[in-house]
């Protein structure tokens, strides 16, 4: 056996004799000579004060909740998925170890934000580390990457899509890599509710790495996401920390109108007193109107925050509300992840999540510092539902564009490197497709330039293989839809709500009842009887100038009028600006000019028609369809005999 030696001196061993002994890269060795034969084996030394170095280099006098035991799986070498509840001090179970392991320690998250804030942190303990982001200018990621190649470095926090650089595979070639940390590791799931595809293609860089020992973390796996973590990374060592929070107390309340909100928000918001709160909304115009509104009602400075601002804008958001400056932040989903702000009072979500796990882990931001906090959620039931399904429609990937994508490949020998271009709004399917080809051994991918995705074929691609791969995505596309049924039944809730996420999490039901529990079992600290769905009937939509229609109007046909110089088209452009500016959406988000006009031109008379124009998906058409109908049927010249029809909303 030959032995390389590291240009800092070290030996280095090949992978299979470290695997044949027991050892993984970053273990401490000893060489021992025993008639003539040298041997090795892990270090016998005794294992280090846990405890002393927790105190001495991170301030703390005690580990949380399964801290400790999630770090000495982790020094123990073993490979382990840790289930930690938001607020569980995630971060130390690699930090810490960090210190003790010989090697580098690489983490993969998503989150800029939360990959400075950690940076920013381990600097004033006095740990060298680094975060390679897109943040960074070409001077100071050249100025990363010679760090990462030079060792100088503990830890590097990556994002998962930079695994697949050229530039960051080049820095990493000859570095050592003692542990693997993979944060938010949910987002490996297909069946998760923030699946990225970019997170399937972490083990292919695991082995390149030469397979260190591996920690995921994350805070809202549900049993079936737990599941494919095990099964992606192969590990065997699984902790799950208790799930409830007893100090939250859930509430849903449930608005006839948007004024309605408006108004419970503010006196909700104003019942905290001093403390600070964050608003959840779905969409950055949102985010921007309620902070505006929220100023006025509450005679104080409310900040938005989402990924629309500039880097220093959203900086001193954040900045300004974690020293007390700003009470109360109007933010999207941006925000949040990795904020330590423990004094956290309400999370009050203005708009339904995508997602039970959505829902639990934002939610969870409120009351870290164990004082209790409320976890609200403010709905007019119909507007939200009619949003997220369709954002829900607009995330899911292009059918068409990954049928041709297969096809070009099918036509590629195997072992030719292949590359086709891709756009911006392109790179999440692009990045789905070629996780499918990775995971089933059909491919092997190649460095990702900015507009370029590279791969190539291992063996050739059938077409079974094809429909295989499209219907996974498909399945996917239903779990997501699964997902928000899911939270829709949290909405209509009649028993405790605190029971339900207990649940949905596999988490054992709650030791005793809290205080101010939820809506549901205590009512009366909600502001009395608990909530019942209220659905308001749906406005039809006019074009400007013209008179408000009547009462009996609002759901189904109008009784006819004259409406001569109105047209079938200005009306559906009318009724697309108004739906966009209440979804807080662009118009054409909503559907494009060219689909209007062939509505307007068609002048389809019941669903079955409309669906079969194919102008519009399932899910999209659910939400609009019955709308367009009632303006196409206002809009249409009647017999003067005809009677109009009509049809109760529900009261």
């Amino acid at each position: 056996m030959s032995l390389k030696v590291g240009q800092d001196g070290s030996l280095r061993l090949p992978a299979r004799v470290l695997e044949a002994v027991g050892l993984r890269p970053g273990d401490e060795v000893e060489w021992k000579l025993r008639d003539g034969r040298l041997s090795l084996g892990r270090s016998q030394t005794a294992p280090p004060d846990l405890s002393a170095l927790l105190r001495e280099r991170f301030g703390f006098a005690a580990f949380r909740p399964m801290q400790r035991q999630v770090i000495e799986a982790v020094l123990s070498g073993q490979d382990t998925l840790a289930v930690m509840p938001t607020s569980a001090g995630k971060s130390l179970c690699y930090q810490l170890p960090a210190l003790l392991l010989d090697g580098l320690t690489l983490v993969v998250s998503p989150l800029i934000a939360l990959m400075q804030d950690q940076v920013r942190s381990l600097a004033e303990k006095g740990i060298r580390a680094i975060a390679i982001t897109s943040a960074l200018s070409e001077q100071e990621l050249a100025r990363a990457y010679r760090l990462l190649a030079q060792g100088r470095v503990k830890i590097a926090f990556v994002a998962p899509e930079r695994l697949r650089s050229p530039e960051f595979q080049r820095a990493t070639a000859g570095v050592r890599v003692a542990l693997l940390a993979v944060d938010e590791a949910h987002c490996i799931s297909q069946w998760g509710h923030d699946f990225r595809p970019d997170y399937r293609l972490i083990g292919e860089v695991h082995e390149r790495l030469g397979s260190p020992r591996l920690l995921a973390l994350t805070a809202t796996a549900p049993p079936r996401v737990r599941e494919e973590i095990v099964g992606t990374f192969g590990i065997a060592h699984v902790l799950v920390a208790p799930w409830d929070r007893p100090n939250l107390r859930y509430g849903v309340l449930k608005a006839a109108d948007d004024g309605e909100r408006r108004l419970t928000a503010a006196r909700w918001l104003r019942r905290l007193g001093t403390g600070p709160a964050i608003v959840y909304t779905t969409t950055r115009a949102q985010a921007e109107g309620w902070a505006e509104w929220l100023s006025h009602a509450l005679r104080e400075e409310v900040a938005a925050y989402h990924a629309g601002l500039a880097p220093d804008q959203r900086e001193a958001v954040l900045r300004r509300f974690l020293a007390g400056e700003v009470r109360v932040i109007a933010a999207t989903t941006a925000f949040g992840m990795g904020v330590d702000k423990p004094d956290i009072r309400m999370v009050l979500h203005v708009t339904v999540p995508e997602s039970v796990e959505a829902y639990a882990q934002e939610s969870g931001r409120a009351g870290r510092d164990g004082r209790p906090a409320w976890a609200m959620l403010l709905t007019v039931l119909e507007d939200d539902l009619d949003l997220r399904l369709f954002l829900l429609e607009r995330e899911q990937p292009d059918e068409g564009w990954l049928r041709r994508r297969l096809e070009e490949l099918r036509a590629t020998p195997v072992g030719t490197p292949h590359r086709f271009a891709i756009s911006e709004g392109e790179r999440a399917q692009a990045t789905l497709l070629v996780s499918q080809l990775v995971e089933r051994g059909l491919a092997a991918t190649g460095p990702r330039e900015r507009r370029l995705e590279a791969i190539t074929l291992k063996s050739p691609l059938s077409q079974g293989d094809a429909d295989d791969i499209l219907q996974d995505i498909d399945r996917r596309r239903q779990a997501k839809f699964d997902r928000f049924a899911a939270m829709r039944r949290y909405l209509d809730l009649t028993g405790c709500r605190r029971a339900f996420l207990l649940h949905y999490f596999g988490a054992p039901p709650a030791r005793a009842k809290a205080d101010a529990c939820c809506d549901r079992c205590h009512p009366a600290a909600f502001g009395g009887r608990p909530a019942t769905a209220v659905l308001k009937t749906r406005p039809v939509a006019r074009t400007p100038g013209r008179p408000a229609p009547a009462a009996h109007e609002a759901i189904g046909h109008a009784p006819p009028q004259d409406r001569a110089g109105d047209s079938v088209l200005e009306s559906l452009l009318a009724w697309r600006g108004e739906r966009a500016r209440s979804s807080g959406v662009a118009d054409e988000e909503i559907l494009t000019r060219r689909h209007l006009e062939a509505i307007a031109e068609a002048l389809p008379t019941d669903l079955g028609e409309l669906r079969r124009m194919k102008v519009m998906g399932e899910p999209r058409l659910a939400v609009f369809g019955k709308e367009i109908l009632a303006v196409v049927r206002r809009e249409q010249p009647r017999p003067a005999d005809a009677r109009p029809g009509r049809r109760h909303g529900p009261t």
